[in-house]
């Protein structure tokens, strides 16, 4: 064993020092950082056990709604972080009468009823002092559910349901009978969202008119906050301003109903901010202007329905102002429809209008339908001096004086949409266009539309520039129920200059002259690659009436019929025809009882250029007193009127079969002054001049004739 003689300590003092030295381990230094002071966030349940309200002194052994609101706001005093939560007692139902207003709510408070028709809270009807149901201060957060609010009046003041500042959340609930000067079921000044609700009977009157039947959000002395409706109803309230809501902030409207409510301006909804309404519904409600929603700020629509609204000035279904200063001036309705909606004002001043809609900003519609829409001007739609974008959407048998499915005084765009059975009692049965700038249709449909003086598709008055392409004009027409020889341009009633492109025009109608299309006197049209079929008129022009200036060009007019000039009648300024086809049409002034019937492909009565085309088949069968023609080209008997035609083919055109008389001129009859060069004439035929018959000075060079029958030239 062994055994050391002297301790650990000195043993190792007197080892060599050759070992390295070690290093000394750095001390932590460890620092505490103070942190903000803090409290948990408790939730306090509070129990109301008593219907009764005595707003003077406690009722020994129960809780008063209002005792648990007084304790609720004077705990929020020393933790004001505190959540409150108000309930009901089990089975206790009925009414809470209120003779004085209720404390304010000045916490963190939930109150949570137990269903409308179990629970109201009212101002007792014989109360002398009036004010709010309820009232939320600025900086609290409250929800109010499942109980019926009744019978507020805050008089001159805001909110008679309820006075809000703060964040307020209102579900299931109903608000009835509830009055103020703005906002008669609620007024909101700071933040609001109200779902599965319903707000009946509620009303806003006094200065101004009044604000918000339903709600206000904001008034137009103080901008709204931010309001949120889903789900909820809004029947039979009225106001000055916005009979369900009047909207002076942010608002959102989904999956909500408007019936029934009223309102010097916006019967259903008043807003001057921004307004987005969504799959909701807008029925029965009434203003001057703006039957379901008047609005100046930027408003968007979709998936909504505007039906029965009525307008007694403008904007039956929607009135829209163009925008304020501070908010962009844009309505956007995309997938939405309007019906039945009406601006009725007694015809005593035509500018009002726009049953379905009047705009006076910008408006883009999307998808939507407008149907049996009805107005002095502007059955679907009036456009007063802003922007109308149209894509994709159907105008069906609405009704106005003028213009039954749109009026337009602004800038129009409308494309892949359709127009069906509109009516004007004046002109323009789908569109009435009566713009100093351009307006553009294209990929458009235009069916069985009605005016009774002009333009049973579109009258495009002295101040409008349009262009057209590839649409189709289909059964309109321009005719009186009274007096069947009155009316103007079956599908185009046009008075400004007019561009038709690679569009077709068929089985349409005049009651006098312009089956297809008339052009007056003031205007100029241009058509090319257009295909013009089956168009009739009493009077003259089957196809097309021109007493301006016209130019037609690679385009088709076929089996178009009428009193004289089937195809063409033109006494306009001028008259050019280039590489088209005329064929199968007829002039008659027997069976339509007006025009001379004469010139089945075109009658003529000023200068007319005819380049590359052909005429087949035309049929001119004169009128009662027979003796004239022109089976092909009829040219009045005016030697200062000249017809030069060059390069184009006349083949079996035909002037006869009247019993009143000899028709001459199969080809073309002449009565001014016709230059002929370099075409062809076959198997035409009249009793004189199968080719030509000449009562004028004619000049004809390098022409071929052959198999006419009545000679090739008399």
């Amino acid at each position: 064993m062994l055994r050391f003689g002297r301790s650990w300590s000195a043993i190792s003092r007197s080892l060599p020092q050759f070992a390295p030295a070690r290093r000394p381990h750095a001390r932590r230094r460890f620092t505490l950082e103070r942190l903000e002071e803090r409290s948990l966030l408790s939730t306090i349940p509070l129990t109301v056990t008593t219907l009764l309200d005595d707003p003077l002194v406690a009722i020994p052994g129960q809780t008063t709604l209002r005792d648990a609101i007084n304790t609720a706001d004077g705990g929020a005093i020393t933790k004001p972080t505190n959540q409150y939560v108000i309930t009901f007692k089990q089975g206790l139902t009925g009414t809470i009468d209120l003779t004085q207003s209720l404390p304010p709510l000045a916490a963190n408070i939930t109150i949570k009823g137990p269903g409308v028709s179990k629970l109201t809270v009212q101002r007792d009807s014989s109360a002398t002092a009036l004010f709010s149901v309820f009232t939320v201060d600025s900086g609290e957060t409250v929800k109010i559910s499942g109980m019926t609010i009744e019978g507020g009046n805050s008089g001159s003041g805001n909110g008679g349901g309820i006075d809000n500042s703060g964040t307020l959340t209102v579900s299931n609930s109903v608000f009835s009978g509830n009055s103020a000067n703005a906002g008669g079921g609620i007024w909101d000044g700071g933040t609001l969202t109200v779902t599965g609700s319903t707000f009946t009977s509620n009303s806003a009157s006094g200065y101004g008119g009044g604000y918000g039947g339903g709600i206000a959000n904001g008034d137009p002395f103080v901008v709204g906050g931010t309001l949120t409706v889903i789900g909820s109803t809004f029947t039979g309230n009225s106001a000055g301003e916005g009979g369900g809501i009047c909207n002076a902030g942010t608002l959102t409207v989904k999956n909500s109903s408007f019936i029934d409510n009223s309102a010097t301006v916006g019967g259903g909804i008043y807003s001057d901010g921004t307004l987005t309404a969504k799959n909701s519904s807008f029925i029965d409600n009434s203003a001057s202007s703006g039957g379901g929603i008047y609005s100046v700020g930027a408003l968007t629509v979709t998936g909504s329905i505007f039906a029965d609204n009525i307008a007694t000035y403008y904007g039956g279904g929607i009135y829209y102002g163009g925008g304020t200063d501070d908010i962009e001036g844009t309505l956007t309705v995309k997938n939405s429809s309007f019906i039945d909606n009406s601006a009725t004002y007694d015809g005593t001043n035509l500018v009002f209008g726009g049953g379905g809609i009047w705009s006076e900003g910008t408006l883009i519609v999307i998808s939507s339908s407008f149907i049996d829409n009805s107005a002095i001007s502007g059955g679907g739609i009036y456009n007063k001096l802003g922007t109308l974008t149209a894509t994709g959407s159907i105008f069906a048998s609405n009704i106005a004086t003028e213009g039954g499915g749109i009026y337009n005084l602004g800038t129009l765009t409308i494309s892949n949409s359709t127009f069906t059975g509109n009516s004007a009692s004046s002109a323009g049965g789908g569109i009435y266009n009566d713009s100093v700038v351009l307006a553009t249709i294209s990929n458009s449909t235009f069916t069985n539309n009605s005016a009774s003086s002009a333009g049973g598709g579109i009258y495009n008055d002295n101040l409008g520039t349009l262009t057209i392409s590839n649409s189709t004009f289909t059964g309109d027409s321009a005719a009186s129920a009274t007096y069947v020889y009155s009316g103007q341009g079956g599908g185009i009633y046009n008075a400004s200059a007019l561009t038709v492109i690679d569009s077709t025009f068929s089985n349409n109608f005049a009651g006098n002259p312009g089956g297809g299309i008339f052009n007056s006197s003031v205007g100029s049209i241009i058509v090319m690659g257009s295909i013009f079929t089956s168009n009739s008129a009493n009077g003259g022009g089957g196809g097309l009436w021109n007493s301006g200036t016209a130019t037609v060009r690679d385009s088709i007019f076929t089996n178009n019929s009428a009193g004289e000039g089937g195809g063409i009648l033109n006494i306009g300024t001028e008259l050019t025809v280039i590489d088209s086809i005329i064929s199968n049409n007829s002039a008659n002034g027997i069976s339509f009882g007006l025009g001379d019937g004469d010139g089945g492909g075109l009658w003529n009565a000023t200068p007319a250029t005819v380049i590359d085309s052909i005429f087949t088949d035309n049929s001119a069968y004169g009128d009662i007193n027979g003796v004239i023609g022109g089976g092909g080209i009829f040219n009045i008997a005016n030697t200062t009127v000249m017809v030069i035609v060059t390069d184009s083919i006349f083949i079996d055109n035909f002037a006869g079969n009247n019993p009143y008389g000899d028709l001459n001129g199969g080809g073309i009859w002449n009565g001014g002054t016709l230059a002929v060069t370099d075409s062809i004439f076959a198997g035409n035929s009249a009793t004189l001049g199968g080719g030509i018959y000449n009562n004028g000075t004619l000049t004809e060079t390098g022409n071929l004739f052959f198999d006419n029958t009545g000679g090739d030239i008399n």
